[in-house]
């Protein structure tokens, strides 16, 4: 089985949020994304007829909001519908477009107006021609599920489809098959995200239930589509995207595809019909090449390194032991492209300045670039303990959340799987230090300083130390000039992150102080209190009685 990964040429705007269908006839495609030149944000689209893609054009009102994260359907007679988030001051209502043939319809605002703040929408046409919408909605800091859908008597109000809870969901995804409607999303469960569902079927919702109740499917953007007359579903997780289908009452086992390039992230966006998904490239955030990616399947088997971290979830040792488990004067820096170093393509960025800084006062020390351009918290949270297992570091150093404030994720959900990060660490026996997240040069600069008041909040609370890397850059006379882009530092920006991360490093290795850092000491419960050795001479000793008893009988 194997699946066509891809993008088109978007020219020299800052190209986000690709979905794609296709009509009935597989050689006419669909395109719709939302794009800046710098000031504010629209929806594009493009169509492709034969082998011919029409040039792009917008799809949206010209306004002076921004309207993002455009999903797209086609119903039964391939007539396409577009929905997308307008940004307006503190409103995130839901809007949607069709295309009538020669033109899009007047944009209508769906559900009218609401409490809620709305992102990632995705959009189902079912048999009937009734109009089916998912999207992520933010009352009270908490990210729900909602849903709404049109018939001849208008739009539904916004309803709560997840079980009522304390723990994020995100990431919906909407089919329309056999008349029932499928909705699956991305929902904290115990120690991670893991997927779920709900079906509509004979005018009511079924239960919540996980989708693969025997596995671990922890990930991101999961995508429900048609294949072969059954639904399919692709969702992201550790580099590799993963496939399963509908087969009677239950899904396949899922399956991977592995991706060997780490300089492409891959989404997987909300669409349906021949083109099943895209990769974006993060490695230039505004050129997009043209390009298709053929991937072979193959089934990954869990890690001895994942056994590993959950082993060590249940020993408990004291201070002292916890830290000296690991490799001394090794950090781990974890987080997105800021970490990675773009545009310095992973040879620069932070972490190598950082690396001689350390190396100078602590003697020989390695800093391991573990960053992910595009990574968002939910992807870091599935990653973190494949990370801390390989490079098993005295600190890991944490910096993520810039591209969920972009995607307007709420603050109290990046907040929580940064926490989630902490604990794995603390667990592990690896020394946290949290950052908050650096300023952007956008209209998503605001949920960011949001979310730093929780980061702030969340290292004391962890007992986790805190290195503030907003403040070092936006504390600096003119620092737009620090940026190559919106995101992005260059050599004096990263420069003066890895002197921050550098003075909060020292302040622990020296006794305390540096700047508000505190001390991390590992919480364990009080009954795990296991010390191998002594187990492992028992067990011996046992073996060698059973031997000799053995022995004995002959």
């Amino acid at each position: 089985m194997k699946k066509y990964l891809w993008t088109i040429f978007l020219g020299s705007f800052f190209w986000v949020s690709v979905s794609v269908g296709a009509d009935v006839a597989p050689s006419n495609q669909w395109s719709v994304w939302s794009g800046s030149d710098g000031s504010d944000t629209e929806i594009y689209y493009a169509r492709k007829t034969g082998d011919v893609w029409s040039k792009p054009e917008r799809l949206n009102q010209d306004n002076a909001v921004s309207d993002v994260s455009p999903a797209m359907a086609l119903d039964k007679e391939g007539r396409a519908f577009v929905v997308w988030v307008r940004k307006n001051e503190d409103r995130r209502e839901v809007y949607i477009s069709k295309w009538d043939g020669e033109k899009w319809s007047p944009e209508e605002e769906i559900g009218g107006s609401s409490n809620l703040k709305f992102s990632e929408p995705s959009v189902a046409i079912d048999e009937e021609g009734q109009i089916w919408v998912v999207a992520c909605g933010v009352k009270e800091g908490q990210d729900e599920i909602y849903w709404t859908s049109k018939t001849s008597l208008g739009w539904s109000s916004w309803s709560r489809l997840n079980a009522e809870n304390n723990v994020p969901d995100l990431d919906p995804t909407i089919l329309a098959f056999n008349h029932k409607v499928w909705v699956v999303w991305n929902g904290f469960y115990q120690e991670g995200y893991e997927l779920f569902f709900r079906v509509w079927d004979q005018g009511s919702w079924g239960s919540q239930a996980q989708l693969f109740p025997l596995e671990k499917t922890a990930g991101s953007f999961p995508s429900l589509m048609l294949k072969d007359g059954k639904p399919n579903l692709l969702f992201y997780r550790d580099g590799k995207v993963f496939s399963s289908q509908k087969e009677g009452d239950g899904w396949t086992k899922p399956f991977s595809i592995p991706l060997s390039l780490e300089s492409i992230f891959l989404d997987v966006w909300k669409n349906q019909g021949v083109v099943h998904t895209q990769s974006v490239w993060y490695q230039n955030e505004r050129e997009r090449g043209s390009q298709i990616i053929l991937l072979d399947s193959a089934i990954s088997a869990p890690s001895r390194g994942q056994a590993l971290a959950w082993l060590k979830k249940f020993l408990k040792v004291n201070g002292s032991e916890a830290w000296a488990a690991t490799n001394a004067n090794v950090y781990s820096a974890f987080g997105d492209s800021i970490t990675s170093g773009f545009p310095e393509d992973g040879s620069g960025g932070y972490p190598s300045r950082l690396q001689g800084k350390l190396t100078s006062k602590f003697g020989a020390s390695t800093v391991v670039n573990r960053g992910v351009g595009g990574e968002r918290t939910v992807d870091g949270l599935s990653r973190i303990n494949s990370v801390l297992s390989a490079d098993n570091p005295e600190f890991i150093l944490i910096m993520e959340g810039t591209n969920d404030a972009g995607d307007e994720r709420s603050p109290e959900s990046i907040t929580f799987n940064l926490g989630e990060m902490v604990n794995r660490a603390i667990a592990f026996g690896t020394r946290p230090v949290v950052s908050t997240i650096t300023p952007r040069l956008d209209n998503h600069n605001g949920n960011v300083e949001n979310t730093n008041s929780l980061i702030r909040g969340l290292a004391g609370s962890k007992g986790a130390t805190l290195v503030d890397n907003y403040a070092a850059i936006s504390s600096k006379s003119n620092f737009e000039s620090l940026y190559t882009d919106h995101v992005h530092f260059n050599g004096s920006g990263y420069e003066i992150l890895a002197q921050t991360w550098f003075s909060g490093i020292e302040g622990i290795k020296g006794g305390g102080g540096g700047g508000g850092c505190g001390t991390v000491q590992p919480k364990f419960p009080d009954k795990w209190n296991l010390n191998l050795e002594p187990l492992l001479f028992l067990t011996f000793v046992f073996l060698m009685f059973k031997g000799m008893r053995r022995w004995a009988k002959v």
